[in-house]
């Protein structure tokens, strides 16, 4: 990995990796997939935290360890994350949706970082949306699945003395206005459980070289396949920070399909017409759940570790497929222990979706921290009121006989509230009328049309 990306997350060791396993929720057409100081002043100021330069802008290393989270979090953090799952899926998947991939846990740890920074109302809403009780709570579980995510990545031999290679890598970053100032605790926090690299950049002079920055972060962070995650627009002069999260998935099955197997066969779409798309065939014995109009089988890649559920409802309708994403009914279909025998076709696919939640969080229960007037972030920076002005996720993923490949990442967009809004571009290159007048009464004295300037 280049030197440039293990300093922006440090303390993190550069091989870091976040359980995928309820992670991203895809739906193809048709059908569900699951693949799916002490007294709290500012003391960092960015623009005199420099450390090292990375493509015009600034890390700053935390000097913060790593904490340890306490025996059970894992369990809580997962249960979170299933319920957060499902809620949220369940509000993307609408009538409109065709392909859908996204991937919830990039999620929960970008709104994470950013519930550190929240107070009173603006956190517990934030803490309800994300299904923990405390901040604390929320820091360990979220902690505890990556610390036992990173036993899963790496180089393997399996016992028939096969080798094979799972990736499976997160990074988080925080990118402030230069010259801003942020709470210690709040940056303490996002180190120690989260090991985000913080970046200053300079939203005030030039919002689009820093949108240009945090999206070459994640493009790298997730090997391309998120290469523009924030839209040009999104970031203005108002702009004080910007949260994010990338993750990236790439692993071969443990039972792979015979390419030679592989032959276009008829899936039909939401509108009843069926088309040829190439089918992959295998049969094997595999962890299978069903219950009142739902089956699932569980594809397991290499060292049996990592999974893809599939989920087919019998109406395979957006409303049939939201009704059935429940939290217990998705921990069914991902912890079931019956292994009949399974002859799968399975479809390939490849895509990306982006999904604006900037409309959906709030709904699903924290609008306090959407409203420019109410948000309570003074827990990161009492400097200025801020808000989240948007979030932005975006997640690919490709199925095809050898494994799976995924990516995704989440911005969460943070402005002051009240600040300057970035200015109109006005250019008058075609005729315009003028008014000469006096301003008090607002008495025209001369008024006119310029068709073609001249000297």
């Amino acid at each position: 990995m280049p030197a440039t990306d293990t300093a922006a997350r440090m303390p993190v060791r550069p091989d870091r990796r976040i359980l995928l396993r309820t992670l991203i929720i895809g739906s193809l057409t048709g059908f569900a997939a699951t693949a799916c100081g002490s007294d709290g002043a500012t003391v960092l100021k960015t623009a005199g935290a420099t450390k090292g330069a990375i493509s015009g802008g600034s890390v700053v290393k935390a000097e913060v360890a790593l904490a340890q989270p306490p025996a059970g979090s894992a369990a809580k953090g997962a249960e979170a994350v299933r319920a957060f799952t499902a809620a949220l899926t369940s509000r993307l998947l609408t009538d409109k949706t065709g392909n859908l991939v996204c991937s919830p846990f990039s999620v929960a740890l970008a709104l994470g970082m950013t519930a550190n920074g929240a107070v009173g109302a603006t956190q517990q809403e934030m803490l309800n949306t994300l299904d923990f009780d405390s901040v604390e709570g929320l820091d360990a579980g979220l902690a505890a699945v990556v610390r036992l995510a990173e036993s899963r990545a790496g180089k393997r031999t399996d016992a028939t003395g096969t080798s094979y290679e799972i990736a499976l890598d997160s990074a988080n970053s925080l990118w402030p206005q230069r010259g801003s100032e942020f709470q210690k605790p709040f940056l303490d926090a996002v180190a120690k459980w989260f090991g985000a690299g913080l970046h200053t950049v300079d939203y005030k002079a030039d919002a689009e070289a820093a949108r240009t920055e945090i999206n070459g972060w994640t493009s790298e962070q997730t090997h391309a396949k998120i290469p523009e995650l924030i839209p040009h627009g999104v970031l203005s002069p108002a702009t004080r920070l910007v949260l994010v999260n990338a993750v990236y998935f790439k692993a071969p099955w443990h039972v792979p399909f015979t390419p030679a197997l592989t032959a276009l066969g008829p899936f039909t779409g939401d509108k009843g017409d069926a088309r040829q798309v190439p089918m992959m065939h295998n049969g094997f014995s595999a962890p299978y759940a069903h219950g009142s109009g739902w089956e699932s089988v569980t594809l397991h890649f290499a060292g049996r570790e990592l999974a893809m559920t599939l989920v087919r409802t019998e109406d395979p309708g957006v409303s049939a497929q939201r009704a059935w994403l429940t939290a217990d009914k998705l921990r069914s279909a991902l912890t079931a222990t019956d292994q009949p025998a399974v002859q799968l076709t399975l479809p390939k696919w490849n895509f990306r979706t982006p999904s604006p939640l900037t409309a959906i969080l709030p709904a699903m229960g924290m609008p306090l921290a959407f409203d420019a007037d109410k948000a309570d972030f003074s827990a990161m920076t009492t400097q200025e009121r801020l808000y989240i002005s948007a979030v932005i996720h975006e997640a690919f993923i490709a199925v095809d006989e050898n494994g799976a490949e995924a990516a995704a990442a989440t911005a969460v967009i943070m402005d002051a509230a009240g600040a300057p809004a970035e200015p109109k571009a006005l250019t008058f290159d075609r005729p315009f009328l003028f008014v000469i007048h006096e301003v008090e009464s607002a008495t025209p004295l001369f008024i006119g049309r310029v068709a073609e300037p001249s000297a």
